[in-house]
């Protein structure tokens, strides 16, 4: 059954600083804790390493005028969930102040697994959350 998460963070760093970590794809490490390692290829591929050992296989795209990111997550083994696209919408709140909308949707098995993911999901984003207001 295809879930939804939305989320909403508030980041103590200027708007455009957040939006070009997030935007040039590559770094991806830097500010999201599961990730070990990532690779833009193509410009739009991206290959990440997780530290409990999965990988991912990426398709991004992002879009400059409105600052969001959107990404499919085309191959991984560490969720159990299939068709997962998340969505980075960026807006500035004052000079020094970003809120990050920070949305996926998936499909899952049943209820108990979406609880399980998302109790992780939103723990995650707001680690990321926290370390793009520290190097942003």
């Amino acid at each position: 059954m295809k879930r939804f998460i939305r989320t909403e963070h508030e980041i103590a760093a200027p708007s455009e600083k957040v939006w070009a970590t997030i935007a040039k794809g590559d770094g991806v490490e830097t500010w999201l804790p599961i990730i070990k390692s990532s690779k833009l290829e193509g410009g739009n591929r991206r290959f990440c390493e997780m530290h409990e050992g999965g990988k991912l296989e990426e398709t991004i795209l992002a879009s400059e005028g409105t600052k969001t990111f959107m990404y499919s997550i085309d191959k991984q083994e560490a969720f159990p969930a299939k068709e997962i696209v998340g969505t980075m919408k960026v807006e500035a709140l004052s000079a020094d102040k970003t809120k990050l909308f920070w949305d996926v949707e998936m499909e899952v098995e049943n209820d108990e697994v979406f609880a399980e993911l998302k109790k992780n999901i939103e723990g995650v984003y707001q680690m990321s959350a926290a370390k793009l207001s520290e190097i942003a």
